[in-house]
């Protein structure tokens, strides 16, 4: 298998067992009774693949700031300084 076969492969998997999952989710639910809930648990799953493939296609840099550069808890923390030092400012002045 070439390496760009294999790459093509790999970017379906995860949206194409997705799908497969909300499908049986939907039969097993429309068999239970609960047609309802059957479409919500596929339109998750729907969504589910769409994101995943949505993110698969962001440029490598937003990827990059998303997982790697800043991590939630040094965002939340460097929102929390400034929004301290607005607050010691206005005290201030």
């Amino acid at each position: 298998m070439s390496t760009t076969t294999r790459r093509t492969w790999q970017f379906w998997a995860t949206p194409a067992v997705a799908l497969i999952i909300g499908v049986a989710y939907f039969w097993a639910s429309w068999a239970g009774g609960h047609p309802g809930t059957g479409v919500f648990m596929l339109s998750v799953m729907v969504v589910a693949a769409v994101g995943s493939v949505l993110f698969a296609l962001m440029p490598g840099y937003a990827v990059q700031r998303v997982l790697i550069d800043e991590p939630p808890h040094e965002v939340f923390q460097a929102g929390l300084r400034t929004l301290l030092a607005e607050r010691l400012t206005e005290k201030a002045g």
